[in-house]
């Protein structure tokens, strides 16, 4: 039987294919919900290194000091009642570990719910985001063995550096795309671009401010939005 992600993907694809809940919603609202799965991994994730980094790390954390118990000091281990002390955190943490693994699997789930249903909404390729995504990481770490260029990256600030330098190569080529997507025929898209771009200036962060010109100009070269 499959297991893993295989598992996952095949009971997606299913989904998609079969069933009625599924084709009811679209991705839009699914983009909504992974929005919420993500916030309740947070919380997870945060509890669990709160209550115990070593468990975090996928450790076993042990009480080895003494502990004060309603004011009064306790022993160290051996004593019966820092054992049950030890004992309940143990099973706090596994508790908890449990929980993150099962918000975690619920992210996976609607990432991957998300990613069929743009391809199903928007006529996608099987692989365009996938690929896409590769290629991305691909350009903004050349220092990788795998696939780089041959450049080094010794630390992590040399290696965010080179990120955020192919970052804006990308944001700069974005910029003479959009320049070059013919809108003579629909002034209102000539205008929508004028009003994107004074708010990308006004509101948007670098990183915003280029998702939201690629997301345009995917729309206007899929020409959905622009009428001939």
């Amino acid at each position: 039987s499959l297991r893993g992600r295989e598992r996952l993907f095949y009971v997606v694809d299913k989904l998609g294919l079969s069933c009625p809940w599924t084709k009811s919603v679209d991705s839009t609202s699914m983009l909504d919900w992974l929005g919420g799965e993500v916030e309740e991994l947070r919380k997870e994730i945060s509890l669990l290194r709160l209550l115990s980094p070593a468990a975090a790390a996928g450790e076993v954390s042990m009480v080895s000091s003494p502990r004060r118990i309603s004011g009064m000091k306790i022993g160290g281990i051996g004593h019966p009642l820092v054992a049950n002390d030890a004992e309940h955190e143990d099973a706090e943490v596994r508790n908890t570990r449990k929980a993150l693994v099962s918000e975690l699997g619920d992210v996976l789930f609607d990432a991957i719910m998300l990613e069929m249903m743009c391809r199903r909404d928007f006529n996608l390729n099987p692989s365009e985001a996938w690929d896409a995504a590769a290629e991305k990481v691909e350009r903004r770490t050349p220092y990788m063995k795998d696939w780089g260029d041959g450049s080094e990256a010794k630390t992590s600030a040399e290696a965010e550096l080179m990120w955020q330098a192919a970052k804006l190569e990308e944001k700069k080529k974005m910029g003479i795309a959009l320049k070059k997507v013919p809108t003579r025929s629909n002034p209102k898209i000539t205008s929508l671009i004028k009003e994107v771009n004074k708010t990308l200036q006004q509101q948007f962060s670098g990183v915003l401010a280029g998702a939201a010109l690629g997301f345009l100009i995917g729309m206007l070269a899929s020409q959905r939005y622009v009428r001939r």
